[in-house]
Order: structure tokens, then sequence, then C-alpha cells
């Protein structure tokens, strides 16, 4: 399973995000076009920390 998360590693790593940045993340936002690539990542992080 390269490559992949799964769901324990997801929520690890939502929280982390939210902490590291002081961001909600709000349940539609948690879709894989915001989550299946670092650039897709960085744009939501982007459009919740303005």
């Amino acid at each position: 399973m390269n490559g992949i998360i799964d769901s324990i590693g997801l929520i690890e790593f939502l929280d982390f995000i939210s902490e590291k940045y002081s961001i909600d993340i709000p349940e539609d936002m948690l879709t894989p076009e915001n989550f299946d690539s670092i650039n897709g990542i960085a744009n939501t992080i982007q459009k919740l920390i303005k």
C-alpha cells in the first residue's frame, strides 16, 4: 500500500494540520480533491487561514 493513508492516519493528519495552523476544517471541505495531493492540501490550508 504505497502512498495510501488509512482512516486513522487521515484523522491524525487533519488534527496535525488543525493544530499547526490553528484552523478548523469544516466537514464540507473534507473532499478527496482537497486532500489527495500536496497542492490540494496547501490550497485548502491557504483558503482557511485567510
